[in-house]
């Protein structure tokens, strides 16, 4: 009986109550930040702009996978998608000491 209960009743009770006091955000809608700027980017993505990054910077293609691959941050166990976090991936170009960064340095 407790189980039923505990597992069950209460659950609906509260969902219930949820979404009479706070409609939106019980029906799962999340306040979103649009600054246009993304943290992370799954590292195919990353992959996908080295040949353009080579072509800006005359940074290797060779450096540049090997920039990425340094920088590619794993997920919790195996949940989620391998990703590289953008301010860690630039500031590891601007540690090539390639001219196209210098004024960075």
């Amino acid at each position: 009986m407790s189980l039923l209960l505990c597992g069950l009743v209460f659950p609906l009770v509260i969902t219930g109550f949820a979404q009479l006091i706070f409609p939106s955000q019980a029906n799962g809608s999340l306040v979103q930040l649009h600054s246009g700027v993304d943290p992370d980017i799954t590292v195919q993505d990353a992959q996908s702009q080295i040949s353009r990054i080579n072509s800006a910077t005359g940074i290797s293609v060779e450096t540049l996978q090997q920039v990425v691959n340094q920088n590619e941050e794993g997920t919790f166990w195996i949940f989620g998608t391998p990703y590289v976090n953008v301010l860690k991936l630039n500031l590891a170009l601007i540690q090539t000491n390639n001219v196209a960064y210098k004024d960075f340095q």
